[in-house]
């Protein structure tokens, strides 16, 4: 008798009814979801961006200190990251996921998983806090860079000179409009009679 997989393979649905039970179970039943606990290392991604697409990435794993990426830490993370392939990139996003569910709010997130959001954008190199959570969501805390090739401005000369230009007011006296005292008192020049 021969096994004919393809023929035999039929999806197996589950029921919502059934994961909601079992769900309740676990929580009711299991410490999974009950231990909120420090987070004590999170990972860094950091993305290098050309225009629109994805250049390269790297990962870290960062050991945080009372739950604080420090914003000395930080700042050497993107000093040290700043050339990729002896390009030079700008920092241009600094985001932090974070799962920062309580143990009573896990059912209304499996349901509703849209309510919720993670992500964080920061506007300026600061500390990065992380709440305490629950041990099994907290691998997925990250902290994401995202760098964009520098563009060089290059001036032309001729830009530059225009820039540069001093312009000198100068005030002629004509003989005119001299008078008697200042032509007395100039002995360089010439009497006009």
């Amino acid at each position: 008798m021969e096994n004919n997989f393809d023929e035999d393979s039929q999806v197996i649905n589950i029921n919502a009814e059934d994961i909601e039970d079992n769900l309740n179970n676990i929580l009711e039943n299991s410490n999974t979801f009950k231990k909120n606990s420090n987070v004590n290392l999170i990972r860094c991604v950091i993305f290098y961006v050309d225009t629109k697409n994805v250049i390269s990435f790297k990962k870290y794993e960062i050991t945080l200190k009372d739950n604080v990426l420090p914003k000395s830490e930080l700042v050497t993370l993107i000093l040290e990251n700043k050339k990729s392939h002896s390009k030079e990139f700008d920092l241009t996003g600094i985001y932090k996921f974070e799962i920062n569910l309580k143990e009573d709010e896990i059912k209304s997130f499996c349901k509703f998983p849209e309510s919720y959001s993670f992500m964080k954008q920061y506007k300026s190199i600061q500390d990065i806090k992380f709440s305490p959570g629950i041990e099994l969501l907290n691998d997925a805390n990250n902290v994401i860079l995202f760098f964009t090739k520098k563009i060089k401005t290059l001036r032309r000369k001729t830009e530059q000179a225009k820039q540069n230009k001093t312009r000198k007011n100068v005030k002629f006296i004509t003989p005119n409009s001299v008078s008697e005292d200042q032509h007395t008192n100039n002995k360089t020049s010439k009497n006009m009679t």
